[in-house]
């Protein structure tokens, strides 16, 4: 069965649109009928993550657990989200998740198992929407990816994220469990880093005051035995499709999630020495979230 697809999103904005655009790209569909159908809550009232787990900043809990109740009780039955660190919060969303949604009482696929039992969502959503809230789906931005990663096995991944999602261990676990070598930037890389996703593509800054930087951590880390590159922030895929329109992009690999190469000297005085090839979990993302909701893969 064709399922709804729910997107918790709002992690950026800009994020939560290239995630959905790249969805409908992926979706194989010869007229608007043949998409999913999909719910979008862009919550930008969802405090930052990173400042959470480093720092003690708030937690962004509440406001996620509030737009998965949005988007159940707008019938979503599979909930991805375009965040890379909130998904280190997602073990409690799911358990929020089945304490909230009386998962016992829909345990099959009897829709009457419900129908006397009006309290089986905190919301005012209707029956049918608790009984499709039991059986949620949620799909794992971390762990799709690692397992994009391990295809490419022996091959060495370089580890670019938030300094949230480096230091809770999310990707290494992931990326360790499934085998894959990987290295991360030192200090310096990581401070540009946190400089591209925040004081560039999530403030909307000019590409030029952001891109020499990053170019430049891409060819140190691929000096220092980076075979690719694992975007593992929502903004960086966003950072590397303006790298590639200032460079000169050539062929790409071929299977989903995996970006164009970048080679040569590009404008703006953003230079790569030589090719270097990412992986995009926000298109790991849509791919498996494609598949998730029965639909196939373009």
């Amino acid at each position: 069965m064709k399922k709804i697809l729910g997107i918790l999103g709002g992690m950026g904005p800009a994020a939560t649109a290239d995630l959905y655009g790249k969805i409908v790209a992926l979706t194989e569909a010869l007229s608007d009928g043949e998409h999913i159908r999909t719910i979008i809550d862009s919550n930008v009232n969802i405090p930052d993550r990173t400042a959470a787990i480093l720092s003690g900043g708030e937690s962004p809990l509440e406001e996620m657990e509030a737009a998965l109740d949005n988007l159940v009780c707008c019938g979503a039955e599979v909930i991805i989200i375009p965040c890379n660190t909130a998904h280190y919060f997602l073990p409690a969303l799911k358990d929020y998740a089945a304490d909230n949604y009386d998962v016992e009482c829909c345990a099959s696929d009897d829709t009457e198992c419900c129908a006397a039992d009006t309290e089986c969502c905190d919301n005012e959503c209707c029956d049918t929407e608790c009984c499709a809230a039991a059986r949620l789906i949620f799909v794992s931005m971390i762990e799709e990816t690692a397992k994009a990663c391990a295809e490419r096995n022996p091959e060495t991944a370089a580890l670019l994220a938030t300094r949230g999602t480096l230091e809770s261990g999310l990707y290494q676990g992931a990326l360790e469990k499934n085998g894959v070598n990987y290295i991360m930037p030192d200090e310096e890389g990581k401070d540009i880093l946190m400089d591209v996703i925040y004081n560039g593509v999530k403030a909307g800054a000019s590409p030029e005051s952001y891109l020499p930087k990053f170019a430049e951590l891409l060819n140190n880390l691929k000096e220092q035995g980076a075979d690719y590159f694992v975007l593992a922030c929502t903004e960086l895929p966003i950072a590397y499709a303006q790298l590639t329109k200032l460079g000169k992009s050539v062929a790409a690999d071929t299977h989903p999630g995996t970006a164009p190469a970048v080679e040569g000297e590009a404008t703006s005085g953003v230079h790569s020495d030589s090719a270097y090839y990412v992986i995009d979990p926000t298109e790991v993302l849509a791919a498996a979230a494609v598949k998730a909701c029965g639909y196939k893969v373009k």
